[in-house]
């Protein structure tokens, strides 16, 4: 049998798409009504609809039947409860920063949006912090790090849902040295399609954990809480920011090569090109000033080329971040993303011809970007059992169509010159692609590669032997959501 149609028998959907009760506002709302909760409705006449309504890709806009809001985990679980009952079309959405819009349904569907579960809290004694489903990598920030000085690996942009981003992975600027978003991940609180609600960590439900961590979003139900390791977040980093012209691209990326190999673990940062620039954006986390003002040294003369413009800067953690969030004000919107995990070393011949391809497409259309960011250091250090299978690749190249926030338009030969490029970067690739660059086009096994035969194992001990609930007790006849085989392959930014 095939390997992809078995995922599909296995995996149950959350789209109940037969039974004999239509599904509407008004019975969800009476079914609500039975239960004590503080969900709201927001139907498309309600002036708050658009609000909830936050796509962040205009290339596919989507618009729901009604938006189910929560507030607290209890809400999540009658909601679970109301709209399996009525057997609806439902999805889930935390963030809505899905490149494909996921986290928005479809026609037909009704939505939970996780955006009011907002709760924060930092334990100093432990070290760690409770976070939302509902809150954004922005949250997150004010919370953590303006209050109690203390942080968390986050990715770029302050917009995006913690949710998906945890869920999926979690690339940042501390990731080398810090580690994944997901691989802080100590415990979830979890509401499964009968609307229990479980907890899962190392001990309690470990399957479940692992499975959560790289292959979660809506996969096996819904998170509602996560609890994280944090470090602290009260000395400075250095930056160093450097732009040359596409020349050099072929020496840079033998440099970035390099430091692959012999780079500190405290360095991390972004090589990028795009229409006549090539520059590397590094964040160097390090207590020890004297230490940080040698990698600066160092990360300076390994990519120095003539007439290169280099700025080095020294900030405060939280002053970092907001100089980040002030420079991507004006940033481009990504409107389609493709990724690729690289494993190897490329030779002299073959960054040749990818420098070709990068100047190709960049030279025909300026609003192309090509990102390349660097693994090793904590990332694979960290050795945890999770369904995040990338800890080991030597870099990700993510190629992205970006448009303006001001004047959104597009040409779809800019989505297809996208496709091509990546297309002739096959020789490169390792085969997997980032979860967080979520794509349509990619096949299931891009993301969860051996960890797939893991999945379907822990679902099927899940159905054949329940798990422990959040109050301590078992249910042998539990079953569990996870989504069919096209939307298993997207759902990992459903919560984004």
């Amino acid at each position: 049998m095939n390997f992809l149609l078995l995922l599909n028998i296995i995996y149950v959907s959350i789209e109940f798409t037969s039974g004999k009760r239509e599904c509407s506002c008004e019975l969800i709302k009476q079914c609500i009504q039975k239960f004590d909760s503080s969900i709201e409705i927001v139907t498309k006449d309600n002036t708050s609809f658009e609000q909830y309504n936050y796509q962040h890709c205009p290339r596919k806009i989507i618009t729901p039947e009604a938006y189910i809001v929560v507030k607290n985990t209890e809400d999540v679980q009658v909601a679970v409860k109301c709209l399996t009952q009525l057997k609806c079309l439902f999805a889930i959405k935390a963030g809505g920063g899905s490149y494909e819009n996921y986290s928005s349904g479809g026609k037909g569907h009704f939505v939970i949006t996780l955006k009011q579960i907002k709760n924060i809290k930092f334990d100093s004694q432990t070290m760690t912090a409770e976070i939302g489903a509902g809150n954004t990598a922005g949250d997150v920030i004010n919370n953590l790090i303006r209050k109690h000085n203390v942080a968390i690996t986050l990715g770029i942009a302050s917009h995006v849902g913690f949710s998906g981003l945890a869920l999926g992975g979690g690339w940042g600027f501390f990731a080398r040295n810090r580690g994944l978003t997901v691989q802080s991940i100590v415990e979830m609180t979890v509401v499964d399609a009968n609307g229990n609600i479980l907890i899962a960590n190392s001990n309690t439900n470990s399957d479940l954990f692992a499975a959560l961590r790289g292959a979660g979003a809506s996969n096996y139900g819904i998170v509602t809480n996560f609890k994280v390791k944090v470090f602290n977040a009260s000395h400075t980093v250095t930056t160093v920011e450097m732009f040359t012209n596409l020349n050099y691209f072929e020496h840079i990326f033998e440099q970035f090569q390099y430091f692959l190999k012999n780079g500190d673990k405290s360095i991390n940062f972004v090589f990028f090109v795009m229409k006549d620039m090539v520059g590397i954006h590094a964040v160097i986390d390090n207590e020890d000033e004297d230490i940080r003002l040698e990698l600066s040294e160092q990360i300076q003369a390994l990519f120095r080329v003539p007439d290169m413009h280099v700025v080095v800067n020294n900030y405060k953690i939280i002053d970092f971040l907001d100089s980040l969030e002030k420079y991507l004000e004006d940033d481009p919107l990504m409107i389609k993303a493709k990724s690729s995990f690289v494993d190897r070393y490329l030779s002299k011949d073959e960054i040749k011809k990818l420098k070709h391809i990068v100047l190709d497409s960049t030279q025909k259309f300026d609003n192309l970007l090509f990102e390349f960011m660097p693994m090793g250091g904590t990332i694979t250090e960290s050795n945890v059992h999770s369904s995040y299978i990338h800890n080991n690749n030597l870099f990700l190249m993510d190629i992205n169509t970006l448009v303006s926030k001001k004047n959104v338009t597009f040409d779809t030969i800019v989505i297809t010159e996208t496709n091509t490029a990546y297309e002739k970067s096959r020789f490169m690739h390792s085969g997997y692609s980032y979860q967080n660059t979520i794509d349509e086009e990619q096949d299931i096994s891009k993301y969860y590669g051996h960890k797939l035969s893991f999945l379907m194992h822990t679902k099927s001990k899940i159905k054949k032997m329940g798990l422990k609930r959040k109050q301590g007790k078992s249910d042998l006849s539990q079953k569990y959501v996870c989504l069919n085989h096209k939307e298993f392959e997207s759902v990992t930014n459903n919560y984004r």
